[in-house]
Order: structure tokens, then C-alpha cells, then sequence
């Protein structure tokens, strides 16, 4: 004859829907930690986009008002022009330009050009001896 097995609850435990206390326990310190993480993280996230304004705002404000006055000094150094008028753009409703206007233009297009070449030649040999010099 073959014993059956009774089934005796365990001592000291109570169950609720098969559930132990220590579960429910664990369940909730688990809840409660992810709660708190989640708010850490915004905390962290508010934290990280103030700092990235505040670096936009003493970094990049004053560039974005310099950078227009330093492209012009550039330009100006690089053109060696010595006026502050700027470049103006012939209306497309005006007439068509004679060919030998058109020469003169072309020519005075390339002469520009080729002075512009050599500025910048001679900027990038003048850094390229500054870097040597520093470098020794």
C-alpha cells in the first residue's frame, strides 16, 4: 500500500491568492525603487537641459553676434578692400550687358580671384611657419 502525501500549509505563513507576505513585500520596495529612479532620472534630464541652456547662453549667443563682424573683417583682409560698403548685386531687370563689359567683368572676376588665391596661400604659409616656429 502506497502513502499519499498530505498537504500541510507551511507554519507561520499566510497567503493571500497563493501570494506570501515576504512577495508582496518585495514587490512593493521594488515598486517604490523604480519610482524613485524614474524621478531621478527627470531630475537628472532637468538638470543636464539647464546646463546645456546656460552653456548655449555664455558660449554660443555671443558667437552668433561676433561671427558676422568676423567674417567681414576676413572677407575685407582677404579682398584687401579698406571700405566697409558691401558688395551689391546688379536687378535682373536691367539690360543685358555688352560683350566687351562682359570681358572687363570676366577679367576683373579672375584678377580677384587669383589675389584671393594668393592671400590665402600666403596666410597658410605664414601659419605653417608660426606652428614651425612654435614647435621647435
Amino acid at each position: 500500500m502506497v502513502a499519499e502525501p498530505r498537504r500541510v500549509p507551511w507554519s507561520g505563513v499566510t497567503t493571500d491568492h497563493s501570494t506570501s507576505l515576504f512577495t508582496k513585500e518585495m514587490y512593493e520596495k521594488i515598486k517604490d525603487s523604480l519610482t524613485e529612479y524614474e524621478v531621478a532620472i527627470a531630475n537628472v534630464e532637468m538638470a543636464t537641459i539647464k546646463a546645456l541652456e546656460k552653456q548655449y547662453n555664455n558660449i554660443l549667443t555671443p558667437l552668433k553676434d561676433s561671427i558676422p563682424k568676423r567674417l567681414n573683417m576676413h572677407v575685407q583682409k582677404l579682398t584687401r578692400r579698406q571700405s566697409t560698403t558691401p558688395y551689391s548685386v546688379r536687378n535682373q531687370e536691367t539690360a543685358p550687358l555688352e560683350p566687351a563689359d562682359r570681358g572687363n567683368i570676366t577679367d576683373t572676376l579672375i584678377t580677384k580671384y587669383k589675389n584671393y588665391l594668393q592671400a590665402t596661400i600666403k596666410e597658410k604659409l605664414a601659419s605653417n611657419v608660426r606652428l614651425a616656429y612654435h614647435v621647435e
